[in-house]
């Protein structure tokens, strides 16, 4: 595909891929910038990028937003490397770091985090939380329109999945269920956009990282089950979507909102 990258591992720090990863990963978001400009009116672009200073919500939102998908790859890692050994050892991104900073990874992993906010999470989530989950949401509800964009974000991220040789069911399946979690968050916290960006970081940091790798059962069953009390929740309590025109008027400070 890329003359001179000889390994998987040339291929995707090659420049060229870099550079076509980063435009794709903006694709969602210029779209949205687009369809904003475009077909609706201007009051509408600036409700969107009002929801990315909704930020005044419960803590425990703030909670589960950061660590719940990084729990699931911690613990997903320790019964893998317990049950297996075959996961926490060299080769693998958590271990080689460890090897090569000992306990100061403690203090790099949480601005490694802080890092990601600024990569695919903020270069996508205007196009998918911001723009196309509220116009979705007003025709199938909250949980459907989940669902919907984690297909459609899965079948955005296949040339990803083929490109680092991930298993396709797993990506799918997993990709959806971070979607719906998302729309479970993003529809409690009154459509709050640096929710979506945390949840985002989360996901790459934890899957990317602290992970038994992308194709673990184990993490699969646990990222499912998890899901699936979610969605139970949603449905017991009618989650109902955000009015997406309407923007708290105190958006700083933590408490309830």
């Amino acid at each position: 595909m890329f003359k001179g990258a000889e390994s998987l591992g040339e291929l995707i720090t090659s420049p060229i891929f870099i550079a076509l990863q980063t435009m794709g990963a903006a694709g969602p978001t210029v779209v949205a910038y687009f369809f904003l400009k475009k077909f609706h009116h201007p009051s509408d672009l600036k409700t969107v990028i009002a929801r990315y200073k909704i930020w005044r919500v419960e803590s425990k939102w703030y909670f589960i937003s950061i660590f719940l998908v990084i729990a699931i790859s911690l613990v997903s890692l320790l019964l893998q490397t317990v049950f297996s050994d075959t996961s926490l050892r060299e080769g693998h991104t958590l271990y080689d770091m460890y090897q090569g900073m000992g306990l100061a990874l403690l203090a790099v992993l949480p601005l490694v985090y802080v890092a990601q906010i600024f990569t695919s999470p903020l270069l996508e989530e205007f196009g998918w939380r911001g723009y196309l989950q509220p116009h979705l949401q007003r025709i199938f509800g909250v949980l459907p329109a989940s669902i919907i964009i984690g297909v459609i974000w899965g079948l955005w991220h296949l040339p990803l999945i083929f490109a680092y040789g991930h298993n396709l069911a797993i990506a799918i399946i997993s990709i959806i269920c971070h979607s719906i979690l998302m729309g479970w968050i993003l529809n409690s916290t009154k459509g709050s956009m640096l929710m979506m960006l945390l949840f985002h970081a989360s996901i790459n940091v934890g899957v990317n990282m602290l992970s038994p790798g992308h194709d673990s059962i184990i993490m699969l069953i646990i990222t499912v089950g998890v899901t699936g009390m979610v969605v139970f929740y949603m449905i017991r309590n009618k989650l109902k979507s955000f009015n997406h025109n309407e923007i708290p008027e105190h958006s700083v400070g933590f408490g309830p909102a």
